[in-house]
């Protein structure tokens, strides 16, 4: 699944976003609950793939930036946009919808997945 940035901005916008939900997450695990332990813990290694796939984006100082994420990494940013449970400034804000919705687009033009 491809990503498109336009602005450095945003990439960095992105993975303060990702490093906040990161966080979120990895304050929730929990033990007794094995499935969402389970689930929890895949969430937290996607992030951390994705928070440094976006760090190199960012240090390799380009104006335009394709991010390309499989599906898990997709669907936990995805999660990421709706779950984070900080305020936004109106540029965050903006920046997460964008991408929100380019996600959700790819997300929902999945028909199957070939073995």
């Amino acid at each position: 699944m491809k990503i498109v940035f336009n602005r450095i901005e945003d990439v960095q916008i992105l993975q303060n976003q990702v490093l906040v939900f990161f966080n979120f997450k990895n304050q929730l695990l929990n033990y007794k609950i094995y499935d969402k332990y389970c689930n929890d813990l895949i969430a937290i290694e996607n992030l951390e793939a994705i928070y440094k796939l976006l760090r190199n984006k960012i240090e390799s100082n380009k104006s335009k930036l394709n991010i390309n994420l499989t599906i898990s990494q997709s669907v936990v940013l995805y999660k990421c946009f709706l779950e984070i449970p900080t305020e936004k400034s109106k540029e965050t804000f903006v920046v997460m919808q964008n991408f929100g919705s380019q996600i959700d687009k790819n997300l929902l033009n999945i028909k199957s997945c070939n073995i």
